[in-house]
């Protein structure tokens, strides 16, 4: 009889364990699986330096010569480079998250606002030939980037706190 206990008994604490991995699961992934309904009307203003934790290894956004597939086909005729409207996607590790942002140039000088994972950032930064150097926050956390102008899209790296480029890669396309 107790021998039939033991059994029910480690049985029982086998699920639990399983249970208890799937709710962590279930939490660490909430975002993912129900995404925000809106996006926050304010940019949040504390800044978060450090990457986060889970950091894996780098891949290359893929995307046509056209852009993302849900692109217009109409762009805007002779752009002033970083002035605009861009649709792209950023890389974190494995991650590849899709992006719009809208610059707004003034002789070197850009700033603009960026949507990305449903929160709102900001950019600022210095044009310099065909590449802009930046600074971004978005959702408490910052850093800088550089991306080039390559005809219609724009490539480059982005890093967190000082680093330029240890956060990933982003391409995007002017619209």
């Amino acid at each position: 009889m107790s021998s039939d206990n033991s059994h029910k008994t480690q049985i029982t604490v086998a699920l639990i364990g399983v249970l208890g991995a799937l709710g962590a699961g279930l939490l660490a992934n909430w975002d993912k699986i129900f995404p925000a309904a809106k996006e926050p009307a304010a940019t949040v203003s504390t800044s978060n330096t450090n990457p986060p934790s889970h950091a894996q290894p780098a891949v290359t956004p893929t995307l046509t010569q056209d852009g993302p597939t849900h692109s217009p086909a109409v762009r805007n005729a002779q752009p002033q480079h970083f002035n605009g409207t861009y649709i792209g996607i950023t890389t974190e590790g494995m991650i590849q998250t899709e992006f719009q942002m809208t610059f707004h140039r003034r002789g070197n000088s850009v700033s603009g606002t960026y949507i990305q994972a449903g929160m709102q950032g900001t950019i600022q930064g210095t044009v310099e030939g065909e590449t802009l150097y930046y600074q971004w926050n978005l959702g408490g956390y910052a850093g800088r980037g550089q991306c080039t102008i390559l005809g219609n899209k724009t490539a480059g790296t982005w890093g967190y706190g000082m680093s330029m480029n240890n956060g990933g890669t982003m391409v995007a396309y002017l619209q």
